[in-house]
């Protein structure tokens, strides 16, 4: 007595060319945006007045200025060698949302800006709404990834 199989040797070829096919098209994945996580160094800090004009400030090398955006969703600033902030920062789509501790405390939805990253060069426009500045309307910071 001959025991028939379930699955006949077309079956089997059928599933290894699947699986085959599956596993090639998956290298095909392809990914434009680039991570925010890193550190970036400012280089350039551009404040639109309120008053009208823009003033631009290039930071100089000895100059610290740096935002970390660690894969845990936190943050931290430096700003100079001894002064740090610290929150924890969200991504949709091209928005960018950074929210500090007191911030949180007070209610507040934190400082929201647009951002897009050209190889190691991030330029992220901040719009300054109440409470956080009346005399300017945006910030553009100019950073290149550390």
């Amino acid at each position: 007595m001959k025991i028939k199989s379930v699955f006949t040797t077309f079956t089997l070829k059928a599933l290894l060319i699947i699986s085959c096919i599956t596993v090639s098209f998956s290298g095909f994945t392809k990914c434009d945006a680039q991570s925010i996580v890193g550190k970036w160094k400012v280089v350039s800090v551009k404040m639109f007045l309120n008053a009208g004009g823009a003033t631009e400030h290039q930071l100089q090398a000895q100059d610290i200025y740096e935002f970390e955006f660690k894969p845990d969703h936190t943050y931290v600033v430096t700003l100079g060698p001894e002064s740090t902030t610290t929150g924890t920062w969200s991504v949709s789509g091209n928005q960018l949302t950074m929210i500090a501790p007191a911030e949180q405390r007070a209610g507040l939805k934190g400082r929201i800006s647009t951002f897009s990253i050209t190889g190691n060069k991030m330029i992220r426009t901040e719009v300054a709404e109440p409470p956080y500045n009346k005399m300017q309307s945006k910030t553009e910071f100019t950073s290149t990834r550390m």
